[in-house]
C-alpha cells in the first residue's frame, strides 16, 4: 500500500497495522492522539512527510506490537510537549533507519525502548536534528533493557537550549555502547 500526496487532519492519525511494506510519502498528517502508528508491521517506509501533534500528550510517531524494520528518510515529527516526538517501543526488532530527520516540540525527542526477546534492532541514524523541543526536555532516551546494545548515531544536532540531556544512556547495561560522529 502506498499513501502520497496526502493531507490527514483530525483526532485519530493514520494507524498502519499488521502490514508489510506499505509506503508513506510527501505527506502531511495532524491529530490530537498519537500522529502515526506502526503496529506489528513489516518493512515500513516514512518519506519527506510532516507529522505533527496537536495537543501535549500526542507522540508524532509510534512504532510498536513487534514491529520489524523502519526506513524513514527526510521527515519532520512534531510531538506534543508532554509526549516524545518519536517513541520506538519495547518488543520492536530489525533495521530502524532515521536519515534527515527533525524532530520538534516534545518533552523526549527520540526514546528507544528494548527490542522483542531474543531479536536485536539495528538502529541507524544519519543526520537527526532537534529543535524547539520543551524545556528541560531529553533529546534521545536509550532505554534499551537487557543485552548489549552498539549503535552509531551520525550528524546528530541538538539545536536547541531547552535540551537538558542530549543523550540519556541510563538505560543500557554493561558493555553495550552508542558512538556519536559529528559527521
Amino acid at each position: 500500500n502506498t499513501i502520497s500526496l496526502s493531507a490527514m487532519t483530525g483526532n485519530n492519525g493514520l494507524v498502519v497495522m499488521g502490514s508489510s511494506g506499505n509506503i508513506v510519502a510527501d505527506s502531511y498528517i495532524q491529530a490530537v492522539s498519537t500522529v502515526v502508528a506502526i503496529l506489528g508491521s513489516t518493512s515500513t517506509v516514512l518519506n519527506s512527510n510532516m507529522i505533527v501533534g496537536t495537543s501535549p500528550g500526542s507522540s508524532g510517531l509510534r512504532l510498536a506490537v513487534g514491529s520489524r524494520s523502519l526506513f524513514a528518510t527526510s521527515n519532520t515529527f512534531v510531538g506534543g510537549s508532554a509526549s516524545t516526538g518519536v517513541f520506538l517501543d519495547a518488543g520492536n526488532s530489525g533495521a530502524i533507519s532515521f536519515t534527515s530527520t527533525t524532530i520538534k516540540g516534545s518533552s523526549y525527542g527520540l526514546a528507544v525502548n528494548p527490542p522483542a526477546s531474543g531479536e536485536t534492532i539495528a538502529l541507524a541514524i544519519a543526520s537527526m536534528t532537534f529543535q524547539s523541543l520543551t524545556p528541560g526536555a531529553t533529546a534521545i532516551a536509550l532505554n534499551w533493557g537487557p543485552g548489549i546494545h552498539i549503535a552509531t548515531f551520525s550528524s546528530v544536532r541538538f539545536n536547541d537550549a531547552n535540551i537538558a540531556v542530549n543523550v540519556d544512556g541510563s538505560g543500557l547495561t554493561a558493555g553495550s555502547h552508542i558512538t556519536m560522529l559529528d559527521a
